[in-house]
């Protein structure tokens, strides 16, 4: 429990959520702390709200850099980073109080290269919370058990519900992908699990994840697919290269089906997308015909994947358009599990 926990956190344009992030990390009931703010050329008043910090608790790292995207921001905290373990912050979060105590107490006796924890995801339109977590403590060191977890989209997709080794990463040079738009956390994870031996899974639920229809996975893109695909194939070479095998082939086979998920929400049937139907089913059959994103969906491997994933699975083998947007407009009925 003396072990020192580097918490990186990239800012960018959340003045209003800043302070509330930064108090829960600064009381923490866990102080062996090493926090690097990573002030990514915020065009607001971030910066000055960093130094404040500073100015008030020794652990604080400021690092002031022009814009470069979040995973630049990251990869700067890492490159600093000198604690036993890293973890991930988004800087319109925040955390309880006791929740890094509660992680370093999960593995007590144990030799983890990686912890994940539950996390609490608040919509803040809708005033809605939806908590997840695992149900019982698991402690994988088999790689089939490892691998089998990187296909698991709700365990897996995040930054911020894990704790990694700090020696895990340098020894393994791994840093954040600057040319991902989206999914940057998803192929980060997937080689971190990759590297790993061992990893612990706890049900502790203490982090509080803001989700707001101005955020970067939530708003309208034209290149969403493209931006998602690029995610995909790196996933896919990194498989290959290595040979990893059925599991991660299948974790590919996941993020490919969530990519064009992804795309159908902030892309194709987004109300801001003013592209006549016709133009629009045109370009869902041509990503249908995707080499990986085919593969995908002719998969017959159901593992790990809820029920929305399975049926938008079986939509897009059909050969019409309209199957898949009368799923997406009732997905709100469908139950995600």
């Amino acid at each position: 429990m003396n072990e020192r926990i580097t918490i990186i956190i990239p800012v960018y344009n959340v003045e209003r959520f800043l302070c509330q992030c930064l108090d829960s990390i600064i009381n923490q009931t866990y102080t062996n702390l090493e926090i690097i703010l990573v002030d990514d050329g915020s065009p607001d008043n971030c910066g000055s709200i960093c130094d404040e910090y500073a100015a008030k608790d020794s652990r604080i790292i400021v690092v002031h850099k022009p814009n470069g995207g979040l995973s630049s921001a990251r990869n700067e905290g890492i490159i600093r980073a000198t604690g036993d373990w890293i973890a991930f912050v988004d800087s319109d979060d925040w955390c309880e109080p006791d929740f890094y105590e509660q992680l370093l107490q999960s593995c007590r006796g144990k030799q983890a290269d990686i912890i994940l924890s539950g996390g609490r995801i608040l919509e803040l339109e809708k005033k809605s919370k939806i908590e997840r977590h695992f149900p019982d403590n698991f402690y994988f060191t088999e790689r089939e058990h490892i691998t089998n977890l990187m296909s698991n989209w709700s365990s897996f997709a995040s930054p911020w519900d894990k704790m990694f080794r700090g020696e895990l990463i340098k020894k393994n040079k791994l840093q954040y992908d600057v040319g991902c738009k989206v999914f940057e956390d998803v192929l980060f994870n997937f080689q971190a699990f990759d590297c790993a031996a061992s990893l612990i899974g706890c049900p502790v639920v203490g982090y509080h994840n803001r989700v707001t229809s101005t955020g970067i996975t939530q708003s309208f893109n034209l290149n969403k697919f493209k931006e998602s695909y690029y995610v995909v194939e790196k996933m896919h070479n990194y498989t290959e290269r290595y040979d990893l095998g059925e599991n991660a082939t299948h974790a590919v086979d996941v993020v490919a089906l969530i990519a064009v998920s992804s795309s159908l929400n902030k892309c194709y049937f987004n109300p801001q997308n003013k592209k006549p139907y016709k133009e629009i089913a045109a370009e869902i059959k041509k990503i249908k015909g995707v080499p990986l994103i085919h593969r995908a969906i002719w998969s017959n491997d159901n593992r790990n994947m809820n029920k929305r994933q399975v049926f938008l699975k079986y939509a897009l083998r059909l050969p019409w358009v309209w199957p898949i947007k009368l799923l997406h407009t009732a997905k709100e009925m469908l139950p995600a599990h």
